[in-house]
């Protein structure tokens, strides 16, 4: 934790010289280096996040202040994503997190990076964009991170596209039977790119649709042929997986 805060109060003090917007024109980050170390650090977000959220905000701490010590890499954008994220969610901020979100949606396109694209487009549409607008805004985006995933290789990030737009399309009121369909081709995808762990998410909200559909006694006891809580949640639990915990008891409430 103590290194997350000093890495937080550098983020904080560099911050003083230069603003937001204005990190969008730093120069590119060049020093083989620092260019390996958020390379890393980058890989190692999707680790930290599921099995190690403690040690979450200081991988991405330590991204944003090399890249505003050192300039902006092509994984810049999904950092400054990250740190909206944080910004949002663990640190109470939404609007500074708001403005770093908008900062990493336009540094990909100044950057014109392809490598990053489907990471940051899903972490700002799903964990960012809906404190300050409505989810259905941010369905486009999604689908555009899913075939950018696909057009990169980053078979990670658009599995996660594909459940998050499904997701997002069931919390806005999608009609059910549309979204059964959906829901449906969204699994026939994520098996094919063997992405289980966003089709395990995706089958929740397959069964979940279905008992809405099927209105029986129980709709909020989460078993049938697409998914069966009581197998997962121990598994879950013994994985320390607490975003796909958190899906179940939010489908639950």
């Amino acid at each position: 934790m103590a290194d997350s805060e000093q890495r937080l109060a550098a983020i904080q003090e560099l911050l003083n010289s230069i603003s937001i917007e204005q990190i969008l024109y730093l120069p590119r980050m060049e020093d083989p280096q620092k260019l390996a170390a958020m390379r890393v650090l980058a890989s190692l977000f999707s680790l930290a996040y599921i099995g190690a959220p403690a040690m979450m905000p200081l991988v991405v701490f330590e991204q944003v202040v090399l890249s505003l010590r050192h300039g902006n890499a092509s994984s810049s954008p999904f950092a400054y994503a990250n740190y909206a994220l944080l910004l949002c969610s663990m640190l109470n901020d939404i609007p500074t997190g708001a403005r770093f979100g908008t900062l990493a949606l336009r540094l990909l396109e100044h950057l014109d990076t392809h490598t990053f694209k489907a990471k940051t487009l899903v972490t700002v549409n799903f964990f960012v964009s809906h404190w300050t607008q409505p989810a259905h805004h941010t369905l486009p985006s999604l689908l555009e991170g899913y075939r950018s995933g696909l057009e990169t290789g980053d078979f990670e990030y658009g599995g996660y596209a594909a459940y998050m737009y499904t997701c997002h399309a069931f919390l806005v009121g999608r009609e059910l039977a549309e979204l059964t369909e959906e829901l449906a081709m969204t699994d026939e995808t994520l098996a094919q790119l063997q992405q289980e762990r966003s089709r395990h998410v995706n089958g929740l909200y397959r069964q979940v649709v279905r008992n809405l559909i099927e209105a029986g006694p129980t709709p909020t006891i989460i078993q049938g042929p697409f998914y069966n809580e009581e197998q997962s949640v121990p598994l879950l639990q013994a994985a320390n997986d607490i975003p796909a915990l958190a899906n179940i008891f939010y489908c639950k409430m």
